[in-house]
Order: C-alpha cells, then structure tokens, then sequence
C-alpha cells in the first residue's frame, strides 16, 4: 500500500498526483462496483484503456488488484477481469457523537 504513495521521481509532482488519483478511481471502482475488465473501467472513468491497463498493471505490481482471469464475451476477444485483493483492504469508520 505504500507504494501507491511513493513518488518515483521519474516525473513532475503534478503528473503523479494525476496518476495517484486515478489509482484511487480504480480501487474505489472496483471496491463499489466488484469486479470488472479493463474496457468497464475505461467507460466508467472516462480514461483510455491504455491509460486504464498501465494503472491496472502498476497496481497489480504493488499487490493492490489482481487479474481474476477472463469474462464473458458475446463476440470477439474474452476481457481480463481485475478485482480487489480478497484481505488486501480494511475499511474503518469512526462515528464521534457530541451529547
């Protein structure tokens, strides 16, 4: 997890503040809607699926999503459908209540 937060240095702080937020948009993407393929994600982001399979990869390599294998296809090529890491997050709330 931490390497979604590290900066490569490879490029300026803006640019990998972009891919840090698009990170985010996948993982919260697959987290509401469960799990789906590269060309899903590309509509539902309204990113390009080169843009989308590059951030799916990297978040692959930092052990954050994993690729489930292939879905189903009405025609053509089966899709790579990507999901959570099962155990990989934990979500906490806090509810502070003033009496």
């Amino acid at each position: 997890m931490k390497n979604l937060f590290k900066n490569t240095g490879n490029q300026s702080h803006a640019i990998e503040l972009k891919k840090l937020v698009h990170k985010k948009q996948i993982i919260r993407a697959l987290y509401f809607n469960g799990p789906l393929s590269n060309a899903k994600l590309s509509k539902l982001l309204k990113l390009s699926t080169p843009k989308v399979n590059s951030l799916l990869i990297e978040l692959i390599d930092n052990n954050l999503i994993e690729d489930l294998g292939q879905g189903n296809s009405s025609g053509g090529r089966r899709p790579n459908i990507y999901g959570l890491i099962e155990d990989g997050f934990y979500v906490v709330r806090i509810a502070i209540n003033f009496f």
